[in-house]
């Protein structure tokens, strides 16, 4: 359910003619926005849902999206956010030689993976999901991270299904594409501002959750290896967990100098959330 409207929404066609072209960001804006028919027509082909919900852009600063199945709202605050995210050149760039790393690989892989996010909390029911669990003696925190957690990765898979289109990272490995997918979200997930509470997980424990989807994820739409029994599997995860080493290092060299390092925090934790949500998963959507 969308919470009530306060600030004034403009359409998507409104807010870019709103613009100047001359505009700091205007063709970057533009093509993040002509993201959106594309990442919504995915998910509802893939995934069923009717058609994909109206957009609209929400006048405030605020850094978030939300939406449910027939209307989703995209804060300015999100935009700019997106435009704006820094990043470096790790040596993990040696690896995904002639794949492509241009000024929007970043920017549209964070902007596909909030807009995912927004569309599984509707089409997976978490509101559904949150009453019908919710229980006051327990706390909300760990229900809140399980569905968070759910939406999060959900939508990594659809940021890496849409990397695998030949334009996106031609000539490109699978083991290039999961790479470039996790080296894109890095900087999204590493720079995002701390959420108030414990809604979420925190960044090393979302990082963590984002490796082993990718890792275990099949190129050819198979079932994945949840259970990691594979030997690609892990060495998947390797080099997935190495470029988020070589990230980190970077992150710390050149944008936050003297922040506490997360590398030391990812690891497997949270196993009541996780065990919280096979259990929901087991009951709601098998």
């Amino acid at each position: 359910m969308l919470p009530e409207i306060r600030d004034p929404t403009v359409s998507v066609e409104e807010y870019l003619q709103e613009l100047s072209v001359n505009t700091v960001g205007w063709s970057m804006t533009e093509q993040l926005l002509g993201l959106l028919p594309v990442v919504l027509g995915s998910i509802r082909k893939r995934y069923g849902g009717g058609e994909p919900p109206e957009v609209r852009i929400v006048k405030s600063a605020e850094l978030q999206a939300e939406g449910g199945p027939y209307a989703l709202r995209i804060y300015i605050g999100l935009l700019e956010f997106a435009l704006g995210l820094r990043y470096a050149l790790p040596p993990v760039v040696a690896e995904l030689e002639g794949v492509t790393i241009d000024a929007s690989s970043i920017p549209g892989a964070f902007f596909l993976w909030a807009v995912a996010h927004e569309q599984f909390h509707a089409l997976r029911r978490h509101n559904n999901v949150a009453a019908r669990y919710r229980d006051p003696a327990e706390g909300e925190a760990a229900l809140s991270q399980a569905i968070e957690r759910d939406a999060d990765l959900c939508a990594v898979a659809e940021v890496y299904r849409m990397n695998q289109w030949p334009d996106v990272c031609p000539g490109a490995s699978d083991r290039q594409v999961k790479i470039f997918t996790m080296y894109c979200l890095f900087w999204a997930i590493r720079t995002l501002p701390k959420p108030i509470g414990d809604s979420h997980m925190g960044t090393a424990e979302r990082m963590w959750h984002v490796m082993v989807k990718l890792a275990t994820l099949k190129a050819d739409g198979s079932p994945p290896d949840f259970q990691c029994q594979e030997d690609d599997t892990l060495e998947m995860f390797r080099a997935l967990a190495l470029c988020v080493v070589q990230c980190e290092r970077a992150y710390l060299r050149d944008i936050a100098p003297g922040e506490p390092s997360i590398v030391g925090d990812l690891q497997y934790r949270d196993r009541d959330v996780v065990q919280l949500w096979d259990r929901i998963y087991a009951e709601m959507f098998r």
